[in-house]
């Protein structure tokens, strides 16, 4: 059972890392730019950035988390736990980046969150 917690804080951490560079992009620092020329003051800008930063030692944090997991339990299991992050992507978008999605998608979220649970079982 801690093994199936664990992964669930990894796939929220992960989550949440999509949510918060999504949001610091669109608010702060813009797109990332197709040129080679103005990368160097994008990535000026987004080193000085602490959510970056934050963000980045989460990452860090559930790619830990999920190595001790998947070393304990089955990889099947628990890769099957990494596609909940699609619906806590689209939770997270909607409450924090304001997107909208169609009745298909919420479907789709509730038939991942099936699958998973009819796994773990």
């Amino acid at each position: 059972m801690m093994n199936y917690l664990i992964l669930i804080i990894a796939v929220f951490l992960i989550s949440g890392v999509q949510i918060v560079i999504k949001l610091r992009l669109s608010a702060v620092h813009g797109e990332l730019p197709s040129s080679g020329a103005a990368l160097p003051a994008f990535f000026s800008g987004a080193l000085r950035d602490p959510w970056l930063w934050l963000a980045g030692i989460a990452l860090l944090t559930a790619a830990y988390l999920w190595y001790f997991a998947v070393s304990r339990m089955s990889l099947g299991v628990a890769f099957t736990f990494a596609s909940l992050s699609y619906p806590m992507v689209m939770a997270g978008s909607y409450a924090f980046l304001g997107e909208q999605f169609s009745g298909y998608q919420y479907a789709g979220c509730a038939l991942i969150i099936v699958g998973v649970w009819l796994i773990a079982a």
